[in-house]
């Protein structure tokens, strides 16, 4: 029976575009997780630290510089058709001229101030790295913004293969994380090109243009979700500077296991939370009720939320050893911990979703910012004393409180109940 039955063509919609967001994010997460398995078994525990510290560290710097376009982006193109190519030219000239240098400039002078000029070289590849995600990123929001799930499901999954294909070959040959991550960079930059080139076919017409106007208008809305996803980001990845900075390498790369795990298992309740969205902002431009679409999502999101957490602290600790080794068995604990966050951290997202559909991304950047604000201090208090876990127990505490927050505010925007 659809769960989504009561929706209608949207509930239909939904189920169908779920199916694809999800297999795009599970499958994406697993090839994502083999990536991890080969660094971890060619690089050990510190050299997969080392690594994902430049990785956390790099998009830190760019979410302060992406210019929080995602989100308006897709709602834009969602509930307006005809301004795609407009939305599509802007953004992309802001990322590509904006963002990716300035990224590159603050990573030099950041190396030098933590006196990590040794890694100069790996911390420029990685804010390549991550600049040429949030491009990607940003064409992959046009297609969904349409429903064109399939699509991005091929796009993503074609980006992970070629990337874990690349990290073997180079790890094997070369046992070098800089040529790794050029060629990762390769692999992205070819991608984004057939990426433009499809939604060039078959969307829009994309060129490069900086509309002044335009583009105060999309900043001015987009502004406030800066702060957000860097809050949000940094909500997720104060964990791994913060082990890296207070204690070392090889709790970072203990932690990045449980870490990987968890995210990986979040993108099965994501992925439903993801495929309503296009239907909730449509729904909303239209000023139709959708109070039932989002009950259904919810349902569907927690019953998922609830088999993940049985499967892991069933086996858990039997994965990890079996693919990572016994050297990786701290990772448990912090694994189990986390996963309780899958109650909370999917349903943060969705209530941002919505949030920005309503045009409130303002209440979504406080709900964040206070988010980040609490996990940082809350790490940097505990680490010291209680160690690696407790970035796990601060991490799920702040899931909780942002959800209640987001919650708080849409249910009063609304005038309904969600829980």
């Amino acid at each position: 029976m659809n769960p989504l039955r009561h929706v209608g063509a949207n509930g239909r919609l939904i189920v169908k575009n779920s199916v694809y967001s999800m297999l795009g994010s599970v499958l994406g997460q697993m090839v994502a997780l083999l990536s991890s398995l080969v660094m971890g078994r060619m690089l050990g525990v510190a050299g997969l630290g080392s690594y994902t510290f430049a990785m956390t560290f790099s998009g830190l710097i760019f979410l302060f510089l992406n210019l929080g376009l995602g989100g308006i982006f897709q709602r834009n193109i969602s509930q307006d058709m005809t301004s795609a190519g407009k939305n599509y030219a802007n953004a992309l000239t802001m990322r590509f001229f904006f963002s990716m240098p300035l990224s590159l400039l603050i990573s030099i002078v950041c190396a030098f101030v933590m006196h990590r000029q040794n890694e100069i070289g790996m911390l420029l590849l990685a804010c390549v790295y991550t600049g040429f995600t949030g491009i990607f990123s940003l064409a992959s929001d046009g297609m969904t913004a349409v429903e064109k799930f399939n699509v991005t499901f091929v796009f993503n999954m074609l980006q992970k293969i070629l990337c874990f294909i690349a990290t073997f070959v180079a790890l094997y040959f070369t046992k070098d994380i800089l040529v790794m991550l050029i060629w990762h960079d390769i692999i992205f930059l070819i991608l984004i090109i057939a990426e433009l080139l499809y939604v060039n076919k078959t969307l829009c017409k994309i060129r490069l243009e900086f509309d002044l106007l335009f583009c105060k208008k999309m900043l001015r809305e987009s502004f406030p979700t800066i702060f957000g996803a860097a809050a949000e980001y940094l909500s997720l990845k104060s964990d791994t500077l913060v082990l890296t900075l207070m204690l070392n390498e090889s709790a970072t790369g203990l932690y990045s296991v449980s870490s990987n795990i968890y995210i990986a298992a979040s993108f099965v309740p994501l992925a439903m939370a993801k495929a309503a969205t296009p239907a909730f902002n449509r729904m909303i431009a239209q000023k139709e009720n959708t109070n039932r679409l989002v009950i259904k999502t919810f349902q569907m999101m927690l019953l998922s939320s609830l088999v993940l957490i049985a499967g892991i602290f069933v086996f858990g600790r039997f994965g990890i050893m079996l693919l990572w080794g016994d050297n990786f068995e701290g990772a448990v604990t912090s694994l189990r911990i986390l996963s309780i966050g899958l109650l909370f951290m999917p349903f943060n997202r969705f209530l941002e979703y919505m949030l920005i559909g309503l045009n409130k991304q303002v209440l979504v950047a406080k709900c964040s910012v206070l988010g980040a604000i609490f996990n940082v201090l809350a790490n940097i208090l505990l680490v010291p004393t209680v160690g690696m876990n407790a970035v796990a127990v601060t991490t799920v505490i702040t899931e909780f409180i942002v959800m209640s927050m987001e919650a708080h505010f849409y249910q009063r925007l609304q005038k309904c109940t969600i829980f």
